[in-house]
């Protein structure tokens, strides 16, 4: 009787558990700042270099991050990640009152957004990490090196 008891937690606290896992995985491998190095708005066409290099994030241990605004300056943000489901989910929500729902890739030092696009209306959550246009955008980013990890 004690055996079955086990096994039935086990069945219910074992995915749980591992999820839990895998939340807390990438949230701490996602910590850092991260630089863009592509692109992708199902267009076809490339995106200036020079946006690459002013396009970057840095997420924080907290929920937080930041990242430049159309000004040049930092904007903060808070994000929640969902590891966890079908295709990994993020929210990112710069104002507090209207999250972007995102989809995300973490492999190693890549990390890949795929966001609704400024042409998106509907702002819904993307339903493939491939880019479709005038939908979502993907952005490709690497983990910068050089910058501490615990901010």
């Amino acid at each position: 009787m004690r055996s079955l008891a086990l096994l039935t937690a086990a069945l219910f606290v074992g995915p749980a558990a591992a999820a839990d896992k895998k939340a807390t995985k990438d949230e701490e491998a996602i910590v850092g700042k991260w630089q863009a190095e592509g692109m992708d708005d199902g267009s076809g066409r490339k995106p200036p270099a020079d946006l690459l290099e002013k396009l970057w994030v840095r997420f924080q241990t907290d929920g937080k991050g930041v990242l430049p605004g159309p000004d040049g300056k930092e904007r903060a943000f808070a994000f929640k990640l969902d590891p966890a489901a079908k295709l990994k989910a993020i929210d990112l929500d710069p104002d507090g009152r209207t999250p972007g729902l995102g989809l995300y890739s973490l492999d190693g030092d890549t990390l890949v957004l795929v966001l609704p696009s400024s042409q998106n209306e509907t702002k819904t959550r993307p339903t493939d990490l491939k880019p479709v246009a005038k939908a979502t955008v993907a952005i490709t980013y690497k983990r910068v090196k050089d910058e501490k990890k615990d901010r």
